[in-house]
Parts: C-alpha cells; sequence; structure tokens
C-alpha cells in the first residue's frame, strides 16, 4: 500500500525520521499505480503464436484470465513447456522484456494532485509486477 506523507519526510521532526531514514521506496504496481495485466495479456499474445502455443493461434482473454493470470513466471515456464523447464524459462524471461517495453511504452502513472516526482528524484525507488521477481523498473539499486 502506498503511504502518503503530505509532509517532506527528509525535515520531520518524527523520531521515526532520524533512527530510520528512509532511503528506498518499491511499488507493486498491480492494481495499486495501474493495471498491468492488460499489458502482460498482450505480451503472451504475441509471443504464445512464436513457440506455436494452441496452434499459432493467439490466445482469446478468457483462456489468459483462467489460466495465466496472477501466476508466476516459474509456474508459467512448466505450463508451457512441461518437458523442457529450461526452454520455459527463457520464454518468460523474453515474455517480461516484451512486457517491460510495452508497459514503458503505454504505460501513463499518475499520482493524482500530489507532485510525487521531485519527493521520489533523489531515492532510490522500483517496481515489480507479481509474475516475476525481477524489477521492471529501478533507480539506483
Amino acid at each position: 500500500m502506498l503511504t502518503y506523507y503530505p509532509f517532506d519526510c527528509a525535515s520531520s521532526t518524527s523520531p521515526l525520521s532520524k533512527l530510520a531514514p528512509l532511503e528506498a521506496i518499491l511499488f507493486d504496481i498491480d492494481g495499486m499505480l495501474c493495471d498491468s495485466d492488460p499489458i502482460n495479456y498482450q505480451a503472451y499474445r504475441e509471443m504464445l503464436p512464436e513457440i506455436d502455443f494452441n496452434g499459432g493461434v493467439p490466445i482469446m482473454e478468457e483462456f489468459y484470465a483462467e489460466f495465466i493470470s496472477g501466476k508466476h513466471n516459474e509456474d508459467m515456464a512448466t505450463f508451457f513447456f512441461p518437458h523442457d523447464h529450461r526452454r520455459g524459462l527463457k520464454f518468460t524471461a523474453e515474455k517480461e522484456a516484451m512486457f517491460r517495453r510495452i508497459l514503458f511504452q503505454e504505460l501513463k502513472l499518475g499520482c493524482g494532485s500530489w507532485d510525487a516526482g521531485g519527493w521520489f528524484s533523489n531515492r532510490k525507488s522500483g517496481a515489480f509486477a507479481n509474475g516475476s521477481k525481477v524489477c521492471i523498473s529501478y533507480q539506483g539499486f
């Protein structure tokens, strides 16, 4: 959950801010900052025909919702390549790369009326989605 502090944490008089100053910010983007599921669906829809899944026919949204959405990449590697886990992991890594490309091209983040840009600019920050153990965006880690 994103916690909003309407004051500058760096100049806070709170004893906690001096005991453990904020050094990094990490966001789980799914459902918090954006809905990345449609982008993940798009990446799978484009990549699965390349491995001749479903006879090369792109998957439908219903299939994605039932069998893919919310699942971890490790599990999807086994699902698509039950007898060649290494190939499955390579596929899911390539799918994640495509997901990130699409995400950064299409994602529009907004923080309402709060201008967070200056507050984040001098702090380490990152974002991740639940299917991957790899950060999709990072700065300073």
